[in-house]
């Protein structure tokens, strides 16, 4: 927070001091726009695209002021082009308590909000301080404003005017103070996932790119474009908790009601029965890989809605898996799950090369609830080579030590042809967070999070697992 890393409009109104930084002047009207009289902006670091800031401000000018506020400003190109959220102690005139673009012309009201005579309710009415989060997902255009630790947005809006730029600090006409900043985000230009890795990508979630129109299908940021739906939840189930730094928000599935049998649990992915086409790089695969990160939030296995008995439970917990080709919503090809392996549950990978056939379960010898543990993210791979036999689990970057629970020649190896391949059709789909993505039964609910899922057409070898965890931690 020192001096040395802001720009300011007007340098000597500013005081840079104990990791705050303090407008100590109140701005004056500039030529040109209409905008903000005075902001500092942070120098330090890279311009972002996705982007989260949380700091915690405090107004300086007196409560007795009625138009009082602070400003957090983001998607920054130049002092005519920006973005800012108006924090103020006022919610009833245009320029209070919203969010705006400036684009090389006077500031413009964004935010939903905003009915035409009032906004969202005040931001800030007294001299205390309050944190601040603002959300800026650039691939959609989603934004949203966040104060004092809520879960709701304050502020919200899409608009992709701007998809990257830093991010500063000020005020419209009053004084105040930032504290504690914290800005993450990715890189503007920088791709996550890694160079190695991107020619064998199939299918990329991060849960910031809802399909313009309808928010519930979460569109695919990899080549395939094979769209998933955010089943029962809808938009709802994007929440903002990254996993790493560069990603704001996740996707939250759960059962909804323990009680009762239904279709009501939240869970994503799709299914077409006879395959989709769009996952074609896994028909006739010779190796795939599933990885992602992944956060436990409530009580797993969860208690299970489809027998009689209240004390029954799931022998599973479902994460992130793509189907066999003739599978009904349930049989998979690929998958990372945690499940009961000889009376413990264990996380696994567990594979199938042939529609039809025996599968085969790699599972991890250390404790489930040690490798995912509740309320940590925690990033896991999954390996599938289905020429050798070969299967390997990594949680951060790290193998896990495991064992194979079926015995001899599970997936037909032995013999010609040669190399073995997994049966020639398009999977029937993707699921994630549960079985039958197309609705039609409950079947293994996760009370988890979800972020950044990866599908690869080849086995991710053990150093590009950990060159993948240490590129999300560094994006």
């Amino acid at each position: 927070m020192g001096e040395e890393n802001w720009d300011p409009v007007t340098p000597d109104k500013w005081r840079f001091q104990q990791r705050q930084a303090i407008l100590a002047e109140a701005g004056e009207a500039r030529p040109g726009p209409r905008r903000p009289f005075e902001y500092a902006v942070l120098t330090a670091g890279p311009r972002f695209g996705a982007v989260r800031i949380d700091g915690q401000v405090r107004i300086d000018t007196p409560v007795d002021v009625t138009n009082r506020d602070v400003i957090v400003v983001f998607g920054w190109q130049s002092d005519t082009e920006f973005y800012y959220a108006h924090l103020s102690s006022d919610n009833t005139i245009y320029p209070h308590n919203g969010i705006f673009v400036v684009d090389n012309g006077d500031r413009v009201r964004i935010d939903d909000q905003w009915t035409g005579t009032r906004g969202a309710p005040p931001a800030i009415t007294d001299d205390a301080w309050h944190d601040v989060r603002v959300t800026h997902c650039a691939g959609t255009g989603e934004i949203a404003v966040y104060v004092d630790g809520s879960d709701t947005p304050l502020m919200t809006t899409v608009d992709t005017t701007f998809g990257s730029g830093r991010v500063g600090f000020g005020s419209f006409d009053n004084t105040g103070r930032l504290r504690d900043l914290e800005v993450t985000g990715s890189e503007a230009g920088r791709s996550v996932v890694l160079p190695t890795l991107e020619p064998d990508l199939v299918a990329h979630y991060d849960f910031e790119h809802p399909l313009r129109g309808d928010p519930a299908q979460e569109n695919d940021q990899g080549p395939s474009g094979t769209q998933v739906a955010l089943v029962n939840g809808g938009p709802d189930m994007r929440v903002s908790d990254g996993a790493h730094p560069g990603s704001t928000t996740a996707m939250q599935t759960r059962q909804v009601d323990p009680t009762a049998a239904g279709n009501d649990d939240w869970k994503a992915g799709t299914y077409a029965a006879g395959g989709v086409p769009t996952l074609g790089d896994l028909n006739a695969a010779r190796e795939i890989t599933v990885m992602g990160w992944f956060k436990m939030t409530g009580e797993n296995p969860s208690p299970n809605t489809t027998t009689p008995d209240p004390a029954d439970r799931y022998n599973a917990v479902g994460l992130a898996g793509v189907l066999s080709g003739d599978s009904e919503g349930h049989a998979v090809r690929a998958l990372l799950e945690v499940i009961n392996v000889n009376g413990e549950l264990r996380v696994v990978a567990l594979g199938r090369r042939v529609d039809g056939g025996s599968s085969q379960t790699f599972a991890a010898s250390q404790d489930w609830q040690s490798v995912l543990p509740r309320d940590e993210w925690v990033f896991l791979a999954a390996t599938f080579d289905y020429d050798t036999g070969d299967m390997r689990l990594y949680r951060n970057g790290e193998p896990l030590d495991g064992f194979t629970t079926v015995a001899g020649d599970p997936w037909g190896l032995e013999g010609a042809p040669e190399p073995d391949l997994t049966s020639a059709t398009d999977p029937a789909g993707i699921k994630l967070g549960g079985s039958f993505p197309q609705n039609t039964v409950e079947r293994n609910p996760c009370n988890c999070r979800m972020d950044s899922l990866l599908f690869l057409d080849r086995v991710a070898t053990a150093r590009e697992v950990r060159a993948q965890y240490d590129r999300f931690l560094a994006s």
